[in-house]
């Protein structure tokens, strides 16, 4: 259940950063450098802060499992939004959809092949 728990946690965080990230060029280039440098890092260097703030429970290993999931998949998430094809993008325009129809329609299915390759 935890690790189910903060792979739901990790992942949505991480797909949803991986979307800002790859839908804006401002937050691109000011954050995801920020995400690259801290991504290959070890995990374990952050386990005794996570001891501190979540206590010695479970909350700590949910909390060091989300953020062990959260790197590969915004940084494999923000690859995939930049490589939908501009053409899926316009159509989208075009019939006018909101930015919620543009994820779920749109981005989402677009990206499916980089996310599934973060969480694996």
């Amino acid at each position: 259940g935890e690790i189910g728990l903060a792979l739901i946690i990790g992942g949505g965080a991480g797909l949803a950063v991986g979307l800002a990230l790859g839908g804006s060029r401002f937050l691109s280039r000011a954050y995801e450098p920020l995400i690259y440098y801290l991504g290959p890092t070890p995990k374990i260097i952050f386990f005794p802060l996570m001891i501190m703030w979540f206590g010695v429970g479970p909350g700590s290993k949910i909390a060091m499992g989300a953020l062990s999931c959260f790197f590969p998949i915004a940084i494999s998430a923000a690859a995939g939004m930049r490589s939908i094809e501009k053409v899926l993008i316009r159509v989208g325009r075009t019939f006018r959809a909101t930015p919620l129809q543009m994820i779920f329609k749109i981005y989402l299915p677009a990206m499916r092949q980089p996310v599934v390759n973060g969480v694996r």
